[in-house]
């Protein structure tokens, strides 16, 4: 598989409520520029303790663009952009 155009990398600490609106405005955001079928979504779970890594799951299987990585406990903001700045495979 060829790199995506772009990724957008986005960190989570227990915003399970957040997920769907958040996402849903980032598709129809990239739809509108024409990037929703050649980016990537790196979602980070920085070790929340809410239904956040569910959300992310669910959110993965309905759109194949979200890529999801989850941290058994939460190591903080700047560590969870970090491993998805280095998971990113964007141009």
């Amino acid at each position: 598989m060829s790199a995506p155009a772009l990724s957008v990398v986005i960190p989570f600490h227990n915003e399970a409520a957040n997920i769907a609106p958040l996402l849903a405005e980032l598709r129809a955001t990239l739809t509108t520029l024409g990037l929703a079928d050649t980016a990537e979504i790196v979602c980070v779970d920085d070790g929340s303790r809410d239904t956040t890594a569910a959300e992310l799951a669910a959110a993965a299987r309905t759109w194949p663009a979200v890529v999801v990585h989850t941290f058994p406990q939460n190591r903080g903001q700047a560590a969870a952009l970090w491993h998805g700045f280095h998971a990113a495979r964007g141009e």
